[in-house]
């Protein structure tokens, strides 16, 4: 193999993994009416109960900004309701309400959760050397440099 055979395959497969998001992005719209994001946030509050933006931005690996923006779009949307805590006023925290445990109920599995479970049934080297060859690729895409709001 070439390097420019090298190149047209790594091409080729990103376009591969750009394209599979793409149609799940559009299957979750579809059958939920709400992004990946607004479904991992919804999802993760299932999971965690009343919990703040800050816990919720931890499990899902977002800055606190961009979870703030997306339990905006969810409390519009009626799927989650925010209180003030009553041991500290400064203190929000976010929790489903049954429209948003219905949509939980009925959302299709996140692509993220069928890659981790294949990516724990991989032996640590498999592991390690995924990700290194995927910080390499992020690096010298200058992945750091996107904004997480777009996604």
């Amino acid at each position: 193999m070439t390097v420019f055979d090298g190149i047209n395959e790594v091409l080729r497969l990103l376009r591969r993994i750009n394209h599979a998001t793409d149609l799940h992005s559009k299957h979750l719209i579809k059958a939920t009416g709400l992004t990946t994001p607004q479904l991992i946030v919804l999802k993760a509050i299932h999971e965690l109960g009343e919990v703040t933006a800050g816990a919720i931005a931890e499990h899902v690996s977002l800055s606190a900004g961009t979870v703030s923006i997306l339990l905006d779009r969810l409390e519009g949307h009626g799927l989650i309701e925010r209180y003030r805590s009553t041991r500290d006023r400064r203190v929000a925290h976010a929790r489903l309400t049954q429209k948003g445990a219905d949509v939980v109920a009925r959302a299709p599995a996140l692509m993220r959760d069928k890659f981790i479970e294949r990516f724990t049934k991989m032996n640590s080297a498999e592991q390690e050397k995924s990700l290194a060859v995927l910080k390499s690729i992020a690096d010298m895409m200058d992945a750091d440099d996107v904004d997480e709001q777009l996604i």
